[in-house]
């Protein structure tokens, strides 16, 4: 008798020689010679042998995370002179996504009906891109060019459904997936804390430093010092933003752990992250860091409170004692945030709202679409005159009341579906996670407020982990409830046969 195990094996055997079969027809048609054909079967064998390892999962999902939070704008290596790595890892997501579904589904408890809000959130990203940036976009005219650049970060929300298969394949657990994440940014944290510590015990010159960093790093780099007033030097890079979502997890973290070597990692990782936040001197970033650790701080119980309350100032001390300009910088940066007649910089996003509200009023229902500005007052950078750091009444101008709605309603879900699981987690691993994660999401929507990040690669590259995190956070949780209940029915039913032995004898008397 033939077992549905064998013939599972048939259907995965079959499929790896279609897929075979397919990619030897493509090879021979992509090449222009034997040898090259030859050499791209081999490639693809390569590939199809891979997708079945259990390692593949877990490194095809770093590999994800770490090009996103190093690479920048995805240019650290170029394939072929035309094409990123970023978009190599893309196609190579979504084509071992879809034959690793198809021709080893058993592997894996993923199940499109339990994966809700990657769902949801492969739907926006896929339907922002194509309605507001495609469709609409190009129906009034605005520039190609300016669509792509400024709607491509949704597609990232695309890759969430992948991800979270890869995340679920083989037993892959969220304690990884967490892990590589936070592991990823940490080494990002820790690498820019070395290189600032170097400008601060005068090694090595700002200027130097952010000359360097753009010759292996590609991401956007603003190195020198912001004004007279503020004495320390500035080191901003664009995967900052990376530092300010992982800074309450790491809190989170840091409050629960009871072992002494992982609370000395955590507490080391938290440094590593301050400095290079405080180094950013970028204020939107700290006023996010400060509300996502306020909520942490709301969501702990008394005695987590009392140890936020003792250990970040040390650690703050600690960053503080690397040079004397920090206190004087912060001090200067935080007191300018709420300075509307001198600073520059609020001055200017002040003045975009007038000239984003006339603009939108002339499509206040579905918006202009993506690549539109008021052409009376672009954006401040001249190559990007479509990007606004008043991101609210700019995306009010690009996706009207309909596409503001929508992803209001959609946010809003998230934030409730990670607040459903913390409430209903009675392990506290998961309620550490829950409260990180709901955290460190209401920071990332806060600093998007005044600064353009929300659509980057950078900010739906935070959304779409934290829609893998979601799902599988709930799905853990709803496999572990059922086991509670059924164990506390076993008990219940055996306390009561055992309160039915001990009174027999007196109904027997």
């Amino acid at each position: 008798m033939i077992s549905a195990t064998s013939s599972g094996h048939r259907y995965e055997t079959l499929l790896f020689f279609v897929w075979l079969m397919v990619a030897g027809v493509l090879s021979v048609w992509l090449a222009s010679s034997p040898l090259p054909a030859f050499m791209a079967g081999l490639t693809w064998l390569l590939l199809a042998g891979l997708i079945f390892t259990h390692w593949f999962n877990r490194i095809i999902f770093g590999l994800f995370f770490a090009e996103l939070i190093l690479g920048g704008r995805g240019r650290i290596i170029e394939i072929h002179d035309t094409v990123p790595i970023r978009l190599a890892i893309g196609i190579l997501l979504v084509i071992a996504f879809l034959f690793g579904w198809f021709a080893d589904g058993r592997a894996t408890s993923f199940k499109l009906g339990k994966a809700r809000v990657c769902m949801m959130a492969a739907l926006m990203g896929a339907g922002t891109f194509l309605f507001f940036g495609l469709l609409l976009g190009q129906a009034y005219g605005n520039f190609v060019d300016y669509i792509y650049a400024e709607a491509r970060g949704f597609i990232f929300l695309a890759g969430a459904i992948p991800l979270l298969f890869f995340a679920t394949r083989k037993k892959a657990d969220l304690n990884f997936v967490v892990g590589c994440f936070l592991s990823i940014v940490c080494l990002f944290g820790a690498a820019k804390s070395f290189a600032y510590t170097l400008v601060l015990a005068n090694v090595m010159s700002i200027k130097q430093v952010g000359a360097m960093i753009e010759e292996y790093i590609p991401q956007e780099i603003g190195a020198g010092s912001i004004g007279r007033l503020i004495p320390a030097p500035r080191l901003y890079m664009s995967g900052d933003f990376w530092l300010m979502f992982a800074l309450p997890l790491l809190v989170s973290f840091a409050l629960a752990t009871k072992s002494a070597r992982m609370k000395a990692l955590l507490y080391a990782a938290i440094a590593v992250l301050f400095v290079g936040l405080v180094s950013s001197e970028t204020r939107g970033l700290w006023l996010a860091a400060l509300l996502a650790l306020g909520v942490v701080f709301w969501l702990s119980n008394v005695a987590s409170r009392m140890k936020i309350a003792v250990i970040l100032p040390f650690i703050l001390l600690g960053v503080l004692a690397l040079s004397r300009d920090f206190l004087p910088s912060v001090k200067e940066r935080f007191t300018a945030s709420f300075d509307f007649e001198e600073d520059s910089s609020n001055r200017g996003k002040i003045s975009q709202f007038q000239p984003l509200m006339d603009m939108a009023r002339k499509h206040i229902i579905l918006g202009n679409g993506f690549g539109s500005f008021a052409h009376d007052h672009p954006g401040v950078d001249p190559r990007q005159p479509w990007g606004y750091e008043l991101q609210p009444v700019a995306f009010l101008m690009k996706i009207g009341i309909v596409g503001c709605g929508v992803w209001v309603g959609f946010l809003a879900w998230v934030l409730w579906d990670l607040w459903r699981s913390y409430k209903r987690a009675e392990d506290p691993a998961h309620q550490l996670l829950a409260k990180g994660f709901i955290a460190a999401t209401l920071g990332m929507i806060f600093v998007s407020g005044t600064n353009p990040t929300f659509a980057t690669s950078g900010g739906m590259g935070c959304l779409t982990f934290t829609a893998v995190v979601a799902d599988m956070l709930r799905q853990q949780i709803s496999v572990q409830k059922p086991k509670e209940d059924r164990i506390s029915k076993d008990e219940r039913l055996q306390g009561n046969v055992r309160a039915s032995l001990r009174g027999a004898p007196s109904q027997v008397r």
